[in-house]
């Protein structure tokens, strides 16, 4: 998949943004590849709405204008009824937990690794870290 541009919602200079506000917009996700632009088009009619492409089963829905959020989402979920829909501000903020916790299991991982070592090492003699020596005949 080709990057044509990346979107930086926490940058107001980014031309690209258009006024984009996390929780205004939406994530909707696991969709039928051959969904095209104009049938979305077709579902928001009347409403302001951009369209941004992430990949071929994601997209995501921003309102252009001030809306009342929960309005938004129902009305969102009532035309996107059977695919993901998530507000982007909570799947942001689900994905920097997620790698948050992958980051604190992997510490967790590694200290449990360390423990069993300590143990291996105190059983069967040595310490850690310091080759044993090898017996000469």
């Amino acid at each position: 998949m080709q990057i044509l541009y990346q979107i930086d919602l926490e940058n107001i200079k980014d031309p690209m943004k258009n006024k984009m506000k996390p929780e205004t917009t939406f994530r909707i996700s696991n969709i039928d590849p051959s969904l095209k632009t104009n049938e979305i088009l077709q579902r928001i009619a009347g409403r302001h709405f951009e369209i941004i492409w992430v990949d071929d089963t994601t997209f995501l829905l921003s309102s252009t204008i001030e809306e009342n959020v929960s309005e938004m989402e129902a009305f969102v979920k009532s035309i996107f009824y059977g695919y993901t829909v998530e507000c982007l501000s909570d799947y942001l903020m689900k994905q920097e937990y997620d790698q948050k916790t992958a980051y604190f299991e992997k510490i967790e991982t590694k200290s449990t690794f360390s423990v069993l070592i300590d143990s291996f090492m105190t059983i069967f003699g040595g310490e850690r870290g310091i080759k044993r020596q090898r017996i000469q005949d």
